[in-house]
């Protein structure tokens, strides 16, 4: 059912990047449970580069734990996505998402 509310609202794009994820789902939880685990006084901002689609970083946001929370992507297409998902998730617009390349620095804002 959250799929299909998903492709209603991103069309066909969310079929080819949503699926949770790349990491599957077992997987993100255990990333997110141990970043959660570790001291609040080294975890207060979190950075993810190569963020895709936003999932790992909305999970992240759901826990009302870090003082900032950015995504970093290439894809212009996949940042939209990404901005869009979260917001639509989170009912705010609580991360940061750029468009970056790092192997092109000259290129960041």
């Amino acid at each position: 059912l959250k799929n299909m509310a998903m492709k209603e609202k991103f069309g066909s794009f969310v079929t080819t990047t949503n699926s949770s994820f790349r990491f599957g789902k077992a997987c993100e939880k255990r990333i997110v449970d141990w970043i959660c685990q570790q001291d609040d006084s080294i975890f207060q901002r979190v950075i993810e580069v190569g963020c895709g689609n936003g999932h790992l970083l909305v999970s992240l946001a759901k826990k009302n734990r870090f003082n900032s929370i950015c995504g970093l992507d290439y894809s212009e297409i996949g940042v939209e996505f990404a901005k869009k998902y979260a917001t639509c998730a989170l009912n705010e617009e609580a991360i940061a998402f750029a468009v970056a390349n790092l192997l092109q620095p000259e290129e960041i804002d």
